[in-house]
């Protein structure tokens, strides 16, 4: 199918793949306080609600932001049968038919319609939409690219990182998960300390880390010489004595790797809560003995699980939707916990990242090293390196430490799943663009990048519409293909037609340094309004300030620009 068939109307942007429009009865669409007359498109990716009168889009929802469906409403009551969504960027949508006493029950098949392509994977087979199939991905908003004709897959490479962060010979790529038969949620390349890269070896250490996990580089700091390794946590057995020699020798090298100075200590920050590390222990997991890792330090960061910072979701969610305007609106913040949980995350970051400047080498791990490593290394990374702050950059640093290490975005987000209470899902990747956020906020000049940049993120991670954050880890995507059947996001953000949209009119690389240092306390702390109250009638955008920063930064280029001419 071509864009030009999808059916909708001219007023509308087309999507190159979009197929199987389905012209909807007439119905009010209710949406901050505000309801209006309209006539519903539903393709096989998104639900269009238009004003045929005004000939404007009131409506542009991606069926992959659907979280739920549901009925409300009775039929013998006007304007108040219908069909209520609640989406996972905090927007709640109703859709209402006045009171009928037709036989055609046009909230059945709207319900039926969009509980079927919404949820792909709680359908039965054979009733999901072609574009929804994961193998019949969409190339892209807005032109009839082909796969792989951009660059956005191939963004990033274990080699070319290795070749940016100018390693020594001691460390070296090795390809001995090329099969991913080694660790399946691990990318096919790993970085790891040359002594160290016989494949027998790597396979010792690999069977005495959960689920294959080994300690693999994440940064090197070629100032100070210090690394950032990341790993899961060790099968140290029931009663903890448990040992694996190669393990031990493995992280005693990574301390001796340190060239400024290595007899300083290895630092391993455990993300969790002691409390929590120890209980692992009933699973024959838990953290590494000080006894058996000479020249070794463990920290214990406190960040707790995934279930728990679920529920704090879910807590903001409800203050956000249901008492934005709410006089103790701060006071139930606070009951939430997410700004704390968002500090405890920050905090171990910034840790790292201070004691790496400062020369120490660190290991981080969680459990399985898959979400609240992710979280850490990559801010750690961030703060570290300008090279980071960039639109390439980031790039690189999301496939890098999320996508080919294996955070399990598929479940993470749910996507595609209509079971909202699956205690698999978690808003971890959302905590990162958050704590990103606030370090935007902190320093305003460091990032090549805006927040609208990290909003479109946070969106089109949950629309399907670009193969990025499809499937659980690298093995999955290599397996279906994707850079064959979809584009990547990364050439959508980088495109000339959107990157100007997203840019920071106030970057200035050189004016906070190499290294961003930063003590997040509470009260440095802000809700991320922009994100979770844009879709509240009571928020007011700051597009104002932003259009005349837009503004100043233009006529400042304009100004060098006669400087020298």
């Amino acid at each position: 199918d071509s864009a030009g068939d999808s059916g909708l109307p001219q007023e509308v942007e087309k999507i190159w793949g979009e197929s199987s429009t389905k012209l909807l009865d007439e119905v009010t669409l209710q949406f901050m306080d505000e309801g209006v007359r309209c006539t519903c498109f539903l393709t096989n990716f998104r639900l269009v609600c238009f004003s045929p009168v005004d000939k404007k889009v009131l409506l542009d929802l991606p069926l992959g932001l659907i979280e739920k469906v549901d009925k409300v409403g009775r039929s013998t009551t006007k304007h108040s049968y219908g069909i209520e969504l609640v989406c996972r960027d905090f927007r709640t949508i109703r859709l209402m038919y006045a009171s009928t006493t037709t036989k055609h029950h046009p909230r059945r098949q709207l319900y039926e319609a969009l509980s079927t392509d919404a949820f792909p994977f709680s359908a039965p087979s054979g009733d999901v939409g072609g574009a929804w199939k994961m193998h019949e991905l969409f190339r892209g908003r807005g032109a009839e690219l082909q796969p792989n004709q951009l660059g956005g897959w191939t963004v990033f490479s274990t080699d070319k990182e290795f070749e940016r962060m100018q390693l020594p010979e001691t460390w070296c790529v090795t390809d001995v998960n090329s099969e991913f038969a080694e660790c399946t949620s691990y990318p096919a390349k790993w970085i790891v300390p040359t002594a160290h890269a016989n494949p027998e070896t790597l396979h010792r250490i690999a069977s005495f880390r959960s689920r294959g996990r080994l300690p693999i580089l994440s940064y090197y700091h070629k100032t100070t010489n210090a690394s950032i390794t990341r790993c899961s946590q060790p099968r140290v057995g029931v009663t903890g004595g448990n040992r694996s020699v190669e393990d031990e020798a493995f992280i005693k090298t990574l301390q001796e790797l340190n060239l400024t100075d290595p007899t300083r200590r290895l630092l391993i920050m455990d993300a969790r809560p002691k409390r929590n590390a120890q209980a692992n222990r009933a699973k024959g997991l838990g953290f590494e003995s000080l006894d058996h890792y000479d020249g070794c330090a463990i920290h214990f960061l406190g960040i707790h699980n995934i279930h728990v910072m679920r529920d704090s979701l879910k807590k903001l969610r409800t203050l956000c939707v249901e008492a934005a305007a709410d006089s103790h609106f701060y006071l139930k913040l606070d009951e939430t916990g997410w700004l704390k949980h968002i500090r405890a995350v920050l905090l171990g970051a910034t840790r790292i990242a201070d004691k790496v400047a400062s020369g120490n080498s660190i290991l981080i791990h969680c459990s399985d090293g898959w979400d609240r490593t992710a979280q850490l290394s990559s801010i750690s990374m961030l703060l570290l390196d300008p090279y980071y702050r960039t639109f390439q950059g980031f790039s690189v640093l999301v496939e890098k430490e999320w996508l080919s290490c294996g955070h399990k975005f598929h479940q993470r987000l749910g996507l595609g799943d209509k079971n909202a209470a699956d205690d698999q899902r978690s808003p971890v990747f959302l905590q990162f663009l958050d704590c990103c956020w606030q370090l935007l906020q902190h320093f305003p000049c460091a990032f090549e990048f805006s927040e609208e940049f990290l909003i479109t993120i946070a969106d089109e991670m949950f629309s399907c519409l670009y193969g990025t954050f499809l499937f659980n880890t690298a093995q999955e995507r290599v397996r279906e293909k994707l850079p064959e059947k979809s584009l990547s996001l990364w050439d959508y953000l980088t495109s000339d037609a959107v990157r100007p949209k997203l840019a920071n009119p106030l970057y200035k690389p050189d004016l906070d340094g190499d290294v961003l240092r930063y003590q997040p306390t509470m009260s440095t702390l802000h809700l991320w309004k922009s994100y979770y109250l844009r879709y509240t009638p009571h928020f007011v955008p700051q597009d104002v300030l932003k259009a005349r920063l837009a503004a100043l930064k233009e006529l400042e280029l304009k100004m060098a620009s006669l400087a020298t001419t």
